[in-house]
C-alpha cells in the first residue's frame, strides 16, 4: 500500500504535464485507492464519463458501481454502452451475462456468455459462468456438462469443482458431489475456499447421517479458522 501511495503521489506531482483526462484519472485513482474517498472518486469518474464518453475504462467503472448498488437495469444499459465501444470486451460481456441472469433472463445471459467465450478461446471463466447460469435456469445436465468442459480445459480451476459439486448434490448425488469438493479443497490455495469445501462436506455428511464424518469436516473448518 505504501508503494502504491508513493506512486500516486509521484503521478500527482507531475500531473500538470498530463492531459486533462489523464489528470482526472490520477485524481480519481488517488481519491479511491489512497484517500479512501469513494464519493470524490465517483464524482471524478462521472466527470470523465461526461467529458470523454468514449473512454471505455470510465464507462466500465460506472457500470461496476451501478451493479454494486443493485441498479441492475441501469447497469445492463451501461454494459451495453461499453460493448458499443468494444463489442468483444470480455469484462463487459461476462458482467452483462451475469446481470441478465440476476434479473432472470437466462436465455439472454447464455447468449451473451457464449459471445464472451467465443471472443476468449481458452479462457474458462465465461464457461464457468455459463455453467452457473444453466444451473440457475434449471438446466442441470447442461450445467454439469459445461463444468466438466471447464475442468477438462483447466484441471486446476478449482471453483468449477465447487460449482459442479453443488449441482450434483442438488440432483441427490452426494457421493459424486463430495468427491468434487475434495478436488476443490486439494487445488484451492485461498483458505476461504478450503473452509467452504470442508463446511459444505460437513453439511452433506450431516444430511446423510454420517455424523462422525460430519464432525471431522467441521473440525477441519475450525482448524482453518484458527490459522
Amino acid at each position: 500500500m505504501q508503494e502504491a501511495s508513493a506512486a500516486y503521489e509521484k503521478a500527482r506531482t507531475y500531473s500538470e504535464k498530463a492531459t486533462e483526462k489523464e489528470r482526472l484519472w490520477i485524481e480519481a485513482s488517488y481519491a479511491g485507492d489512497v484517500e479512501g474517498n469513494s464519493e470524490k472518486h465517483d464524482s471524478l469518474i462521472d466527470e470523465i464519463v461526461n467529458k470523454y464518453p468514449r473512454d471505455k475504462a470510465a464507462q466500465r467503472v460506472l457500470a461496476n458501481r451501478l451493479r454494486a448498488a443493485g441498479q441492475f437495469d441501469k447497469a445492463i444499459k451501461q454494459y451495453e454502452l461499453v460493448l458499443e465501444l468494444d463489442p468483444n470486451d470480455p469484462w463487459a460481456l461476462n458482467s452483462l451475462g451475469s446481470m441478465y441472469a440476476r434479473i432472470g433472463n437466462y436465455e439472454k445471459a447464455v447468449g451473451v456468455l457464449k459471445r464472451c467465450a467465443a471472443s476468449r478461446p481458452g479462457d474458462v471463466n465465461p464457461l464457468d459462468s455459463l455453467a452457473e447460469v444453466y444451473f440457475l435456469w434449471g438446466k442441470l445436465d447442461e450445467s454439469i456438462a459445461k463444468y466438466g468442459e471447464v475442468i477438462k480445459l483447466n484441471p486446476d480451476f478449482f471453483a468449477s469443482y465447487f460449482g459442479l459439486a453443488h449441482v450434483l448434490a442438488f440432483k441427490g448425488d452426494y457421493s459424486q458431489a463430495i468427491s468434487y469438493l475434495d478436488q476443490c479443497i486439494l487445488r484451492a490455495q485461498a483458505p476461504r475456499w478450503k473452509w467452504n469445501g470442508h463446511m459444505i462436506k460437513g453439511l452433506y455428511y450431516y444430511w446423510l447421517g454420517a455424523l462422525a464424518r460430519a464432525k471431522s469436516e467441521f473440525e477441519n473448518v475450525r482448524r482453518i479458522e484458527k490459522k
